[in-house]
């Protein structure tokens, strides 16, 4: 059982609560007050297949920078109020300095399609991946 409460509760074999739900700016976990609720928890875990599923093609270990972010959050760090990370769509990591951002990219550029994933153009310090439906920019968008 997943205690969501708890920052270095496993989730799955490589990621924990804080990759989850670690809110850098204001310095705490997303609780339920910003939306966590069981419908959200549900997506989560979702989320936390796709990373793993990026890992094991990546090969190294990733640092989650953001996963999901509350509508009030997001737009203080660069997202809008209804983006993909409010919904518990996304993750953004690093794989520095195991492997570079292009190189990581490089590798999941092949696999999109068949991980049903979208990757983020244009980053050079982060990837971000997603589960959002493919538009008309294909599997790879532009923010």
């Amino acid at each position: 059982m997943i205690n969501w409460t708890d920052p270095d509760c496993q989730v799955s074999e490589h990621f924990t609560v804080k990759d989850c739900l670690w809110l850098a700016t204001w310095g705490r976990l997303a609780t339920e007050d910003d939306g966590f609720d069981l419908s959200m928890q549900n997506t989560i875990l979702k989320t936390v297949q796709m990373a793993e599923d990026i890992r094991a093609i990546l090969g190294v270990p990733m640092s989650v920078t953001s996963m999901f972010r509350p509508s009030g959050y997001s737009p203080i760090v660069g997202g809008t109020a209804h983006d993909v990370h409010t919904r518990g769509e996304a993750i953004d990591f690093t794989t520095e300095p195991n492997l570079s951002i292009e190189d990581a990219k490089s590798l999941l550029r092949p696999k999109l399609e068949e991980l049903g994933i979208r990757l983020e153009k244009g980053t050079t310090t982060w990837c971000h991946c997603d589960s959002h439906a493919v538009g008309p920019s294909g599997r790879e968008f532009t923010a």
